[in-house]
């Protein structure tokens, strides 16, 4: 259920890529077992994070620099 602070809630499904691609042998150098957890262009946890500044900036799972004024939920920053 959702929190009853949460202004905004999420309930839809977040459109991953290809959620469970990854398994169980990850590799940790490269990630890329992990891009099935990319947000397709039309999920709603697109811009829809809380902005959080930290001095020297954010980055996702990948590295990618996070928008400081509208992130994206989840470890991926941007659709693919």
């Amino acid at each position: 259920s959702v929190h009853p602070s949460e202004a905004r809630p999420i309930v839809d499904d977040p459109l991953f890529v290809q959620p469970g691609l990854a398994g169980t042998d990850i590799d940790l150098r490269t990630m890329v077992s992990l891009w099935g957890y990319r947000l397709q262009s039309t999920s709603p946890c697109i811009d829809a994070g809380v902005p959080i500044a930290i001095p020297g900036g954010i980055r996702d799972l990948f590295g990618t620099e996070v928008r400081d004024e509208s992130p994206d939920i989840g470890a991926v920053e941007g659709a693919f």
